[in-house]
């Protein structure tokens, strides 16, 4: 289906928003939310797993709410409370448990215009948590992809989340998701956005990865 208008609830639709970090998908929920609530006042929600701790450039007028991230279905105990919500954004929706396909099946059949925001493959380059079956579901699918690989001197797009521990690539056997604790802390760990060529995943089974 062709782009969603940004001016527009779309009853009954999924839009999938979805890439590498840095990828300016939470820019495309705000983009998305902002004219429903400047233009047309009308109720909507915006909700994000706790596992979630950015601090994100969001318009102080757009109020974010956390849910657990082990139990998405908490969603429907605001909804209870605000029946008039028509538009639904969820962001870093990769962190929530995977009924949270489930929960937005739900939403679609009370035809709600649910937005999702979140990565779709994580460090490893694997499917992130439920954000695979929520893009094949998908009525709009868009792929964010926003500046160029951070491999020094390569100009190529970027496609994927590099996780590096103290300046070097982090092994497969690494967490998925890294709470950050006291033994963290001793770490240096950080992400850069790399092309296919150059995201290197130490240890990946039946993938030969050569580090210059």
């Amino acid at each position: 289906m062709p782009p969603p208008s940004l001016h527009h609830i779309n009853p009954g639709l999924l839009e999938v928003y979805t890439g590498p970090m840095y990828g300016g998908k939470t820019d495309h929920l705000k983009d998305r939310i902002d004219p429903i609530l400047h233009i047309h006042d009308k109720p909507y929600l915006w909700v994000e797993p706790s596992t979630n701790v950015r601090k994100l450039r969001v318009p102080k007028r757009i109020q974010r709410h956390f849910f657990p991230a082990d139990h998405p279905e908490k969603i429907f105990e605001y909804l209870n409370d605000h029946p008039q919500t028509r538009i639904i954004a969820i962001d870093e929706g990769q962190f929530a448990a995977h009924s949270l396909v489930m929960v937005v099946e739900k939403l679609l059949a009370r035809n709600q215009n649910v937005i999702v925001g979140g990565l779709d493959l994580d460090f490893r380059g694997e499917t992130f948590g439920c954000m695979g079956d929520l893009m094949a579901r998908a009525h709009y699918l868009e792929r964010c992809y926003k500046g160029k690989c951070h491999y020094t001197g390569c100009e190529n797009v970027s496609v994927r989340t590099q996780r590096l521990i103290d300046g070097k690539p982090a092994p497969y056997d690494s967490p998925i998701v890294i709470v950050e604790d006291k033994e963290s802390k001793k770490r240096k760990i950080i992400y850069e956005t790399r092309c296919h060529l150059h995201h290197f995943v130490p240890g990946k089974p039946g993938v030969r990865i050569i580090i210059p």
